[in-house]
């Protein structure tokens, strides 16, 4: 098909923006479509998840910006965007989008859609200005959830009618997760950072470990915190009962949803969590912070459990609850994973994308 699309990204590292964006882009090449990807920061070394990109080396293109002030950056972009023919340029995360605004200014013949991956309550003022006077020359800005269209509102609300929802999507495995592993697993998989609260995970963990001591919590992901949580379990006397599997490729996260006995997010901010709809499609039942889409994935009570942020106590009781009854945990597996089967699917995300980019 001769339909340029060009997704563009801060970078390629570890992360659930920047999966979907390469299961996006993979989605439309198989599909026919001219596929491209630009990303701004770092170089193939820095960039984990290129590897992933099916669409070959020629259409991969590394910017190595210095910062988003680095004029030499928007001249390349603006030069690949004109080259190859770009009918649709796709951005996420907050750097890219900023840049490409400015790139589409004199790009005036290629649609422009931007992505907001998290609420914007930790969004910087530079990044929430440019928003508010350059979106205007956005086609369609895309929120990964109502929560998140929620958050654009209260400061560019006169862009209302640009703002498509637009959920992350995921296949569903044939194979389900073990319920009745005799020993539980408790999984989390996220980096290792502020945002994701692991501290509160673990708070909530050494409360059920108390009581049911042969359960283990496995963390899959890195980050500039891990020091501090391992000096924690060192600490709360935890080792070995929280292990720290490192960061991991998709198909050994793939494994550790196919042990895990319930799943685990902690999390103060998220926009649509691909982790945890990777889990439900496994149908490991989950508990979760109520924070970004995860009200909207998950029916509290019916397809997994949902907690306020930062209540330790609370996040301990759901926990409790599932692995006390083994019928809960199959019931609420069984209904997670039948309603990201018929909600939050690759087919229906990616028909929506195609819509919203027009192709």
């Amino acid at each position: 098909m001769d339909q340029s699309v060009v997704f563009f990204i801060n970078n390629l590292g570890q992360g659930g923006a920047e999966r979907v964006f390469v299961n996006d882009a993979n989605a439309l090449a198989r599909q026919g479509y001219n596929v491209s990807f630009i990303i701004l920061y770092g170089d193939m070394d820095k960039s984990p998840l290129a590897k992933d990109l099916e669409i070959g080396s020629s259409h991969i293109y590394f910017i190595n910006a210095k910062n988003i002030f680095d004029y030499r950056a928007y001249v390349r972009i603006v030069k690949i965007v004109k080259q190859i023919r770009t009918r649709v340029l796709y951005a996420t995360l907050h750097d890219a989008t900023f840049v490409a605004r400015v790139v589409a200014l004199f790009l005036p013949r290629v649609r422009l859609v931007t992505r907001e991956a998290n609420t914007t309550e930790f969004k910087s003022v530079l990044h929430k200005i440019s928003d508010a006077l350059m979106n205007w020359r956005v086609h369609s800005l895309v929120a990964v959830s109502e929560e998140v269209k929620k958050s654009m509102l209260s400061y560019q609300m006169w862009y209302a009618n640009k703002i498509a929802i637009l959920y992350n999507g995921v296949s569903t495995p044939t194979v389900d997760s073990n319920y009745t592993h005799e020993k539980k697993i408790i999984l989390a998989v996220g980096s290792l950072t502020p945002k994701k609260n692991y501290m509160m995970l673990f708070e909530a963990f050494a409360q059920v470990h108390a009581s049911f001591p042969d359960t283990e919590l496995r963390i899959v992901g890195s980050g500039v915190l891990k020091g501090a949580l391992e000096e924690w379990v060192h600490k709360n006397s935890l080792e070995g009962a929280i292990v720290f599997l490192g960061s991991m490729n998709h198909s050994e996260v793939e494994k550790q949803y196919q042990e895990a006995s319930i799943f685990a997010l902690s999390s103060d901010q998220e926009g649509c969590p691909n982790v945890l709809l990777e889990a439900m499609s496994y149908g490991v039942p989950s508990v979760a912070t109520a924070v970004g889409a995860v009200p909207e994935i998950i029916e509290n009570g019916i397809s997994g459990f949902t907690v306020p942020r930062r209540e330790s106590a609370q996040f301990a009781s759901a926990l409790k609850e599932l692995l006390t009854f083994e019928e809960t945990r199959k019931l609420l597996g069984t209904n997670g994973r039948e309603r990201v089967k018929n909600i939050f699917s690759n087919e229906v995300h990616i028909q929506k994308v195609k819509d919203i980019l027009h192709i």
